[in-house]
């Protein structure tokens, strides 16, 4: 990768990392945590979504495992033992649907199916991070913390919410941004 190649990566991955703390922050600070955690969850599964597709896959994985660590080094998360489950989440999500994407973004089917199959792509993928935080929360880390039932709750159907909404923005947002790459 040449230096100017290094700098563009560097700089999308940082932009990309911004919008998930910044999600984070105001998804914490709002009032009511369900509504905050719908919030957050979203628009940090686009970011990690969109980084790894678009700048691509080593982008989207960086975000994936720094964000929960930031998060937690700015006081949004205070679960030291959940940083590894998210972390593992958000490779699980990011990693399917880059893969699922770019094995549909050819041009040999129409664009309903290459669209409705990136988006069970993004299912897929938020259903992955769902099982593994969901599995994680009841079985790994209560040998470590006792688990708060809202911990539980959070780690599951609420990722494949707010997973599978994050890749549904997602998709409406790549084709433009890939369109400007491409002419770059």
């Amino acid at each position: 990768m040449n230096t100017n190649r290094k700098v563009i990566w560097i700089t999308r991955t940082a932009l990309f990392l911004a919008i998930t703390i910044i999600a984070q922050f105001i998804g914490k600070s709002i009032g009511v945590p369900i509504i905050g955690q719908l919030f957050t969850g979203i628009l940090v599964n686009m970011s990690l979504i969109v980084a790894g597709i678009v700048v691509g896959l080593s982008s989207g994985c960086t975000i994936a495992v720094l964000s929960p660590l930031l998060a937690f080094l700015f006081g949004i998360m205070e679960l030291v033992p959940a940083i590894p489950v998210v972390m593992v989440g958000n490779l699980a999500i990011v990693i399917l649907t880059a893969l699922i994407y770019k094995r549909f973004s050819n041009g040999s089917l129409d664009v309903f199916a290459q669209n409705l199959l990136q988006f069970v792509g993004m299912v897929i993928g938020a259903a992955a991070k769902c099982a593994l935080m969901w599995l994680s929360a009841l079985y790994i880390l209560p040998l470590f913390i006792t688990v708060p039932p809202i911990i539980v709750t959070s780690f599951g159907i609420i990722q494949a919410v707010t997973g599978s909404a994050g890749g549904l923005l997602a998709l409406i947002i790549i084709p433009s941004l890939l369109k400007i790459k491409r002419h770059e």
